[in-house]
C-alpha cells in the first residue's frame, strides 16, 4: 500500500534525524539517513557474493562519523502494526500465529550473521505511541552502566523460545534508551570489536 509505504519512509527519515542530532550532540541532524530500498539493494548484491557498505537495514550513515554505531548495529525502523505487542512473544502457544515482531527480530539475527555485526536495533512505534527499541540483551549490558536511569522506566526482557541462541532481547523506550548511551560508550565498544 502507498500510504504505508510512505508512513514507513517518513519514520525512517524522523528516526535518522533523531539518531544524528543524538550522535552529534545537537549539531547536525544528517549522519543517519535511509538505505536504498530499505536494505534491498544490500540483500540483492549479497545474494551474488558482493558487499555493500553502508547499505544494510532501514539505515545507514552519510556521514563518516557514524560509521562506528553502524560497525556494532544493523538497524530496521518499523511504524504501524498497531496490534502487535510483545504479548504476542511471551503468551504464545504452540499452535498460534507467529509474531511480525518476533519475524523481524529473526530477519535482523540472520542478517546480522552474514554481515558478521555483533548486534541488531529494532525500532517500531505503533500509532499514536511512543517508539520503542528492541535489541540483543548483551548489547544492553554493554551500552548502560549501573548509574544509568533506564532503571526508572518501563522495559521489557523476551526469552525467544524459537531462538534460544540468540539468548534474551530487551525493549526500552527510544527516547530514554539515547539519552542514557552516550555516542563515546558506542565509539569505544565500536574500536573493541
Amino acid at each position: 500500500c502507498l500510504m504505508s509505504k510512505n508512513k514507513g519512509n517518513s519514520f525512517e527519515r524522523l528516526i535518522c534525524k533523531q539518531l544524528s542530532l543524538w550522535w552529534s550532540e545537537g549539531k547536525s541532524d544528517d549522519i543517519f539517513w535511509r538505505t536504498a530500498s530499505s536494505g534491498g539493494r544490500s540483500t540483492q548484491r549479497a545474494k551474488k557474493g558482493k558487499a555493500t557498505k553502508n547499505h544494510d537495514g532501514d539505515i545507514g550513515c552519510v556521514d563518516a562519523s557514524g560509521q562506528p554505531f553502524l560497525d556494532l548495529f544493523i538497524l530496521e525502523c518499523k511504524i504501524g502494526y498497531s496490534k502487535e505487542s510483545i504479548h504476542d512473544i511471551i503468551d504464545a502457544g504452540p499452535s498460534s500465529a507467529k509474531s511480525k515482531i518476533l519475524g523481524w527480530i529473526e530477519k535482523l539475527e540472520m542478517q546480522r550473521k552474514r554481515l558478521g555485526k555483533p548486534w541488531w536495533l529494532l525500532i517500531h512505534r505503533r500509532d499514536r505511541r511512543e517508539p520503542l527499541a528492541f535489541m540483543p540483551m548483551r548489547a544492553a549490558s554493554l551500552l548502560l552502566d549501573e548509574s544509568s536511569d533506564l532503571n526508572l522506566y518501563p522495559h521489557g526482557s523476551l526469552w525467544l523460545p524459537s531462538k534460544p541462541s540468540m539468548g534474551m532481547v530487551v525493549v526500552y523506550p527510544l527516547i530514554p534508551l539515547l539519552t542514557n548511551v552516550t555516542p563515546q560508550r558506542i565509539i569505544e565498544l565500536a574500536s573493541r570489536e
